[in-house]
């Protein structure tokens, strides 16, 4: 089969959407208001359903067919009464304002000759979830997509297809979970040609989509089989007791139950998978129909039910106020009184406990912990003869397996799970040692120059949304020239440079417009340290070091005609920082960072380095030999 041109693709090819109320409304960001709507104790609610859109089309030969889809939002595809499988959350989060992305897979094995059917299942996701605060606008979710084989397209999405809001799953969100019914049709019996729709169907509306649609590119978001986890310890109880405390603690009636376990009418059942990570726990459930199970997650447990110690419930019980307004749940109702399995689909959570009830008596058959995140192919393990450097290694990894879900996130828990630039590029070296990151990141740098400024600046999360855009902060910005710089040193792969050049260019050509030689603006400074070190100052040594790294990459990018405009730059602003912050050709300040700074970034005279790395040696031997600064110099 000739391989399909994109103007061959979206030549018939048209977004389709649906009315759609959505529960979880994009309004409702907890960002600058003191009341979320949104409470962690707030049931999960089973709404109207999820948009759904279908068509029947027929093939003469299944040889070579390729499903070839897009959407705003996150979908689910199933044919023929079979799951496309692969990935989650697909196809990932992008600057919807600028583009979305176009994934391809071959289906030959899914068609049959003759009639078929296809039905995609869109949720909010990132495009109009509470997560992206009306940055994409409200429009409902949307799904394009279109079928070739032979060199022709068979089927694409246009108005003739049929759709309805419905499903099992009721209600579904990034942040708060997903409520999904058994007891309805499932999708894959709807998929089925011999299904009939009935009269709720209707004809799709078309979407006239302002963006542009690209192939995607890095790695997918997927479920991690080889790292999934079963549960460390199941505790059973059954109420309340007193210990003095505010909440009381669990009554344990079994602290080690084994699979598998019932769990009767007013009980609880508390999970520990043993491990901080990011999906959901797979669960293989008997009850009798119609049993609504409840699945809370949360990253702690309350270690005392002391309301003067933090603690949101009784000792033992799951700890869920760091969520904020996040409701991080899955509600699941069986349709059977046989065994059944389920998982979350449009929806992933933070945690390492998860508390389960129900109003009916429950058999937990099986149980295991899904990992899902990008599928970056791990390359770097630390083995040591102590066990604290191994799990330290160890909690660095499953940090960034936890957080590289389609962007470099903050956090995977609460109602954050931004792609915070910051973070991202401070750990960017780490990262690429433990994985292979390239496309991951080269995914992420596209969304970067989506969500560029007019005027150069990088945002501090990236892709936008709704909060948090404020820019040209100094070492958040800044990853937009840092991590491209970063990944070349590891890989040797001019790729990323290369397209982004300009990009950079744009940023500190707008630096200087804007600030002079002064610098990024200095927003957030050394986070998390013990030390204050003054922020004008970090800023005015990241910009020295950025047009360092920038004169390197013109050279590499084949760029030279920028070299002699960065080196007056770099004249400028190198004046500029020795002007304010450096006497006696050391800093004028002398933490810990401003020393770290100085000696990283090539600041110092070949002369001067010796005693600032010496006086930098013994402070942190008085400090009892202890780093008192944050995650900007930490990774130097």
């Amino acid at each position: 089969m000739r391989r399909m041109k994109m103007s061959d693709f979206f030549k018939s090819a048209k977004f389709i959407t649906t009315e759609f109320e959505n529960y979880f409304s994009s309004k409702n960001s907890p960002w600058g208001q003191k009341k979320p709507r949104l409470y962690q104790h707030t049931d999960l609610i089973a709404w109207k359903g999820l948009p759904m859109f279908t068509t029947d089309f027929e093939v003469d030969s299944t040889d070579g067919a390729k499903l070839i889809f897009t959407s705003l939002g996150c979908v689910d595809i199933y044919i023929n009464g079979k799951r496309l499988e692969g990935a989650e959350m697909m196809p990932g989060w992008s600057s919807y304002d600028k583009r979305t992305l176009y994934m391809e897979r071959d289906i030959e094995d899914m068609l049959t000759v003759g009639k078929n059917r296809i039905l995609a299942v869109v949720s909010s996701g990132w495009y109009t979830g509470r997560i992206a605060g009306e940055r994409y606008g409200e429009e409902p979710p949307a799904v394009m997509l279109s079928i070739v084989s032979g060199g022709k397209v068979i089927v694409s999405t246009d108005e003739s297809w049929k759709c309805t809001v419905g499903g099992q799953i009721k209600t579904a969100d990034i942040w708060d979970g997903e409520y999904r019914n058994g007891g309805e049709t499932g999708y894959d019996e709807i998929s089925k040609p011999c299904f009939e729709l009935d009269e709720d169907w209707e004809n799709a509306d078309v979407f006239n989509y302002g963006g542009e649609v690209t192939p995607f590119i890095g790695s997918e978001v997927k479920v991690r089989d080889a790292l999934a986890l079963k549960p460390q310890k199941i505790t059973v109880s059954d109420g309340i007791v007193y210990n003095g405390s505010h909440y009381g603690k669990i009554n344990v009636c079994e602290d080690n139950a084994s699979l598998p376990v019932t769990m009767k009418i007013g009980q609880k059942i508390t999970v520990d998978i043993g491990q901080e990570t990011v999906g959901w726990l797979k669960i293989k459930v008997k009850a009798k129909k119609g049993t609504e199970i409840k699945m809370r997650y949360a990253e702690f447990l309350n270690d005392s039910g002391d309301m003067n110690r933090g603690n949101d419930g009784p000792e033992g019980s799951v700890y869920t106020i760091n969520l904020r307004s996040a409701l991080g749940k899955a509600y699941y109702v069986t349709g059977s009184d046989e065994a059944e399995i389920y998982r979350p689909v449009f929806t992933f959570f933070g945690y390492r406990y998860v508390e389960l009830s129900a109003d009916n008596e429950v058999e937990f058959i099986d149980m295991t912990a899904e990992i899902v995140g990008n599928d970056n192919i791990e390359t770097g393990k630390i083995d040591t003869s102590n066990a604290l450097v191994n799990k330290l290694f160890s909690n660095a990894l499953w940090g960034q397996r936890s957080n590289y879900l389609s962007v470099p996130t903050d956090c995977p828990q609460r109602d954050e799970r931004l792609g915070w630039t910051g973070d991202a590029q401070a750990f960017s070296v780490t990262a690429a040692y433990n994985a292979n990151v390239y496309g991951f990141f080269r995914k992420w740098m596209q969304d970067m120059r989506d969500s560029q400024s007019e005027s150069g600046g990088y945002a501090d999360v990236n892709p936008r949304v709704g909060c948090c855009s404020s820019e040209d902060a100094c070492a958040w910005g800044d990853a937009g020239v840092i991590i491209p710089y970063n990944l070349y040193k590891i890989y040797g792969d001019d790729t990323m440079i290369k397209e982004h050049f300009d990009s950079m260019d744009k940023y500190l050509t707008g630096l200087v417009s804007k600030y002079g030689y002064s610098g990024p603006i200095p927003r957030y400074g050394d986070w998390l340290a013990y030390d204050w070190c003054d922020n004008k100052f970090i800023s005015s040594a990241y910009f020295v070091h950025d047009i360092d790294m920038m004169l390197e990459m013109c050279t590499v990018a084949g760029r030279e005609d920028k070299i002699d405009y960065y080196k007056d730059m770099r004249e400028k602003a190198y004046e500029f920082y020795c002007d304010n912050f450096m006497k006696d050709g050391v800093p004028v300040e002398q933490t810990q960072c401003n020393k770290i700074i100085a000696l990283a970034f090539g600041l110092l005279s070949k002369e001067k380095e010796p005693e600032v790395a010496d006086a930098l040696a013994q402070q942190i031997k008085d400090n009892g030999d202890r780093l008192s600064c944050g995650f900007l110099r930490t990774y130097n």
